[in-house]
């Protein structure tokens, strides 16, 4: 089934989205992996996850779900960055 959503926000409100690929620009990782996670949704983002200690911080802490994840995937497909709890 195919979607189209205005924005960023429609598409975080969709109940059937579970999972957000952020295929964003590298300074905006951050605030799209923390809208996603706030919103209750996966994360699967291109490195670098956030551009600062405090990006990073920031995401790790909005987790409050047990069951969401984070993972960031750099160019080798030999590494990945699992975040959960």
């Amino acid at each position: 089934m195919s979607r189209a959503y205005a924005s960023a926000d429609e598409l975080l409100a969709d109940a059937d989205i579970d999972i957000v690929l952020n295929l964003t620009t590298p300074q905006a990782h951050g605030a799209v992996t923390l809208a996603a996670l706030r919103a209750g949704k996966n994360v699967y983002s291109e490195k670098p996850l956030g551009v600062s200690r405090s990006t990073l911080s920031t995401c790790s802490a909005a987790r409050f779900d047990p069951l969401l994840s984070i993972v960031t995937v750099s160019g080798s497909p030999f590494c990945a960055i699992a975040f959960s709890k």
